[in-house]
């Protein structure tokens, strides 16, 4: 039951996206919403399709990274970093966007930098792959197309 009040859909920490309390399991729609969701001028997060608008509560991050992998592109002869993410999109993201927040847990920006993305676990053991550690700077990074790219961490 939720309480009164509370926004119809809800994302999860695992990045599961609920409707009336209950699991949304069709991810064709899942994906549809997540491709229209956006924050508003009050910073919440909401639905808008047309002239129709849905707030959605969030509890963490609105999408949840799965897997990810370095890829070469060969059009611009450079390494990328691609994530798959739970709500089935696929998409490249800019290492200097990573950071680690509160509880170790990685973040980084997804849809062009206009939203934030929690790392799963298994995401977050795929993207230790590509981190390494400078020892005159006792910071973490990951090298990419001869370039260090610094891991922040938010307190």
């Amino acid at each position: 039951m939720m309480p009164a009040g509370s926004p119809p859909i809800r994302i999860d920490k695992e990045g599961t996206w609920y409707y009336g309390g209950q699991i949304m399991s069709r991810l064709d729609i899942v994906t549809y919403f997540s491709r229209h969701l956006a924050l508003d001028d009050n910073g919440d997060y909401c639905i808008t399709l047309g002239n129709d608008r849905c707030l959605v509560e969030v509890e963490d991050a609105p999408f949840v990274i799965r897997s990810v992998m370095k890829e070469w592109r060969e059009e611009t002869r450079h390494n990328v970093i691609t994530v798959a993410m739970t709500d089935g999109t696929v998409e490249t993201i800019s290492p200097e966007t990573i950071t680690v927040g509160p509880g170790n847990i990685p973040y980084c920006r997804v849809r062009n930098g206009t939203m934030t993305a929690r790392f799963s676990r298994p995401g977050y053991y795929q993207l230790a792959a590509f981190i390494e550690y400078d020892h005159t700077k006792n910071a973490y990074y990951i090298p990419l197309n001869r370039k260090r790219y610094y891991v922040s961490t938010e307190e």
